[in-house]
Parts: structure tokens; C-alpha cells; sequence
């Protein structure tokens, strides 16, 4: 005896569902989601590190430079965005450091003189940074992480 079966075929479909599409879309928007957020924060961490950096090395070209000339760099080195990347410190240093965050120079302060001493404010946003302390003066805040002169504390 002979049975006979009867197949259905089936078309094989080589496309993607709505709901395919759709999952694989939502996975690709979490995951840029998550990647954001993960490189601003490790952005902020760098630059936060960068001003760190760049001040304690102004500090010792401050110190530096005071060795030499009995007296601190001038305010007005520090007062406008055209002295970021300039050579007023060589050959102490090759061109001035300035926050990348606002393009303008840190910001100094020194005694009337000039010549006894200097506090120098930067700001880092990481609150939770164990050097951050916002430095006022009156109502105006100078930055959040400050180096000095060797004979002064903060």
C-alpha cells in the first residue's frame, strides 16, 4: 500500500519583520544611550585632569619664573582669551595653558605688589573629586580647584 502525503510548501521568506527591526532598533538606541553618557563622564574626568595638570605645571613656572625675576608673572598676562596659546612665559613654558571648557586663561590673583604672592583658580566640574572646593571672591566664584605660591595656603 502506497500513502500518499501531502507536503505544503513553505515560501522562505528572506526579509525582516516589523518587530525584528523595531527590537534590533531599540537595542541600537540603548546601547548609543549608554555609550553617551559613559564618554561624558570619562570627557568631563579628562578635563578635570587636564586643568589639574596644567595649573601644578604653571605653579612651578611661576616659581620659576619668580626666581628669576624677583616677582610673579603680570595680571595682564591672564586677562583676556588672545593670552591662551601665547609665548609670555617662555622660556618657561612654550605657549600658555587656558581651560579648554571656557577658551580663557585661568584665573589669577596676586598681592598689590605682585611680588609676595599669587593664587591661581581653575575649574573641574567632579564635585565629588577630593581637591574641588569653589573658591569665592565676595559673590564672584573664581574656580573650583586653586594652586599658590609656596609661601601661601589655600
Amino acid at each position: 500500500m502506497i500513502t500518499k502525503h501531502n507536503h505544503q510548501q513553505f515560501t522562505i521568506s528572506k526579509a525582516f519583520t516589523l518587530i525584528e527591526v523595531l527590537v534590533v532598533v531599540a537595542i541600537l538606541a540603548i546601547l548609543t544611550l549608554v555609550a553617551i553618557v559613559l564618554l561624558n563622564g570619562n570627557r568631563d574626568k579628562a578635563d578635570d585632569s587636564r586643568v589639574k595638570s596644567d595649573m601644578d605645571r604653571l605653579k612651578i613656572v611661576f616659581e620659576d619664573y619668580f626666581n628669576d625675576h624677583n616677582c610673579y608673572p603680570p595680571l595682564e598676562w591672564f586677562d583676556n582669551a588672545n593670552d591662551c596659546g601665547g609665548d609670555q612665559l617662555k622660556p618657561y613654558l612654550n605657549a600658555m595653558p587656558c581651560n579648554r571648557k571656557t577658551g580663557l586663561p585661568y584665573t589669577l590673583r596676586k598681592d598689590a605688589t605682585g611680588c609676595t604672592w599669587f593664587k591661581l583658580y581653575g575649574t573641574i566640574t567632579n564635585s565629588a573629586d577630593p581637591k574641588y572646593y569653589p573658591f569665592f571672591e565676595e559673590t564672584t566664584q573664581l574656580g573650583t580647584y586653586a594652586v599658590s605660591s609656596s609661601n601661601l595656603d589655600l
